[in-house]
């Protein structure tokens, strides 16, 4: 078991040092959504010219310019969202934090902020095939940091309630998304060997819809009870106590 984390002089002995941990996560996640939204938006910047004085061209220029950017950013958002609400769900079964935790959870912090910059690849490429492999593997990586992050937790102890039919459901939920990207890794290394044009849309597409169809069964999987949602979880989260 790794050593507990907690704040000198509280009495603490995890607990509020874990909800900080995930404060800290959220706050990071924002600052990487943020920077999506700021690479779109860096491409306004020259439209008045490529328009050549026609308000009514701006949209049909953008859009011809940089159509691809459109998918890569509606997929880069998925994957993020999809880890985050994973990072959160982890976080609202922990009692504690330890060292250990801590070094994950900053390997997941270090992929994640990798995003912006494998999505702009992606646009850029037109989603060509290792474009796209730089992006899944990326995505990857930060899921793969989430389902260690559990599985350490649980052997060190530091899961509220980690009865089997507690830790199935959400075991599953964690690595649902993981099935998507890798699935998509499988379109992308198969359609290059085929040389199919279009197999980086075909992967963007198939992870979205597949990361949606997990979203409602591994969500009834989860449920919203207290058997899956330990009373002690919101404490640990919000830190109102």
């Amino acid at each position: 078991m790794g050593t507990r984390v907690g704040l000198p002089g509280t009495g603490d002995t995890g607990r509020l040092a874990g909800a900080r941990l995930a404060w800290f996560s959220d706050a990071l996640v924002g600052v990487v959504a943020t920077l999506l939204i700021a690479d779109l938006v860096g491409h306004l910047a020259d439209l008045p010219s490529q328009a050549a004085g026609d308000p009514d061209a701006v949209v049909s220029v953008w859009i011809g310019e940089h159509v691809w950017f459109v998918p890569a950013h509606l997929l880069s958002f998925v994957v993020l969202y999809f880890a985050w609400r994973r990072h959160r769900e982890i976080f609202r079964h922990l009692k504690g934090v330890d060292r250990t935790q801590l070094w994950l959870n900053a390997g997941f912090l270090a992929t994640l902020c990798l995003f912006p910059f494998a999505t702009s690849l992606v646009a850029r490429s037109q989603a060509s095939e290792p474009a796209m492999l730089v992006f899944l593997v990326t995505a990857a990586a930060t899921l793969v940091w989430l389902i260690l992050l559990l599985v350490t937790s649980r052997r060190s102890g530091l899961i509220l309630d980690d009865r089997p039919e507690v830790m199935g459901p959400l075991t599953l939920y964690v690595a649902g998304p993981l099935v998507a990207v890798l699935a998509g890794v499988g379109i992308v290394l198969v359609g290059s060997w085929l040389q199919l044009p279009p197999v980086g849309l075909v992967a963007i597409v198939v992870i979205v819809l597949l990361n949606l169809a997990l979203l409602g069964v591994m969500n009834r999987r989860l449920g919203r009870s207290p058997a899956t949602q330990p009373s002690g979880a919101d404490l640990a989260i919000d830190g109102s106590h």
